[in-house]
């Protein structure tokens, strides 16, 4: 099969809001969720609980630049990934601290 991309949405009908947030966090998977709302309270209060690295707001995850996070949380991968998490992992802090003798 060519062409374009397949995209696959899973949803599943809540009651309320509330519900929905309880439902997207009871996954084990935590790559990206989709919020569709007019509502900016509920914008806020979905950023602030929903556990994914990524949270779309009325828009479909078809675009990213590496500077982006990228990657999952719980069996979704083993945290964000991109050129500036590669470089983090890859570099090893370290604390020098010198006293002059008088």
């Amino acid at each position: 099969m060519s062409g374009s991309p397949a995209l696959v949405v899973s949803v599943i009908s809540c009651d309320d809001f509330e519900e929905s947030i309880r439902q997207a966090n009871n996954t084990k998977f935590g790559l990206q969720v989709g919020v569709f709302t007019k509502d900016k309270d509920r914008v806020l209060e979905a950023l602030k609980r929903l556990n994914f690295v990524g949270v779309i707001i009325n828009d479909i995850p078809n675009f990213r630049t590496d500077n982006m996070p990228y990657g999952g949380n719980r069996h979704s991968g083993l945290g964000p990934e991109g050129v500036r998490f590669t470089m983090e992992d890859m570099t090893n802090t370290q604390l020098v601290v010198i006293r002059q003798s008088t």
